[in-house]
């Protein structure tokens, strides 16, 4: 695991150089990067990467929270907890959203992978965020007043919905939202 790093609280183990588990602390960094460690984030712990953290081949367990620019992942991103993005969601790897939440949450575009989330907020209220495929909500789709989906050509399947924000689409299909749902907000 590199990762360039200022002002880091933590408590953590490097065993055998494989797996990188942490007990309890606060990481402030400018890049994350991932390159084949185990890296486990525990309930109550916080990391904050001012710009990307980059999963290339290794495994990312978030059941805490994680506070990033842009997340690339080409590997393994699974987890419980809280994915605060300012950044975009690229997404080449496995994306397992367990029980957690992932909030867009910039002041500029953002671009959302195709993927299947478990609860799903918009909350960049000053720019759109673009949906490069289809996505999925299993659980809560929230989007705040004037925060923006564009879903352009593509579909969204949600499950329970708190929408006061603007939803866009250029899909000309029947469906291209869940149907029999109450969309409130600007679709």
């Amino acid at each position: 695991m590199d990762y360039l790093y200022r002002n880091t609280k933590m408590k953590c183990i490097l065993l055998m150089g494989i797996f990188f588990v942490c007990i309890s602390f606060n990481l402030h960094a400018q890049v994350l990067s991932n390159t084949g460690a185990v890296f486990s984030v525990n309930s109550g712990t916080s990391i904050s990467s001012l710009n990307t953290i980059n999963n290339n081949t290794g495994t990312i367990s978030n059941n805490g929270t994680i506070n990033t620019g842009n997340l690339i992942n080409a590997a393994t991103f699974s987890g419980n907890g809280f994915l605060n993005l300012s950044g975009n969601f690229i997404n080449s790897g496995t994306f397992t959203a367990g029980t957690g939440t992932v909030n867009f949450n910039g002041t500029t575009s953002q671009t959302i992978s195709p993927l299947t989330f478990n609860d799903l907020t918009i909350s960049n209220i000053t720019a759109a965020c673009l949906a490069t495929g289809n996505l999925t909500v299993n659980n809560n789709f929230t989007t705040l007043g004037n925060s923006i989906l564009d879903m352009t050509a593509y579909s969204l399947t949600v499950n329970l919905i708190n929408h006061s924000g603007i939803l866009k689409t250029q899909n000309t299909s029947v469906n291209p939202f869940t149907p029999g749902k109450i969309w409130s907000g600007t679709v």
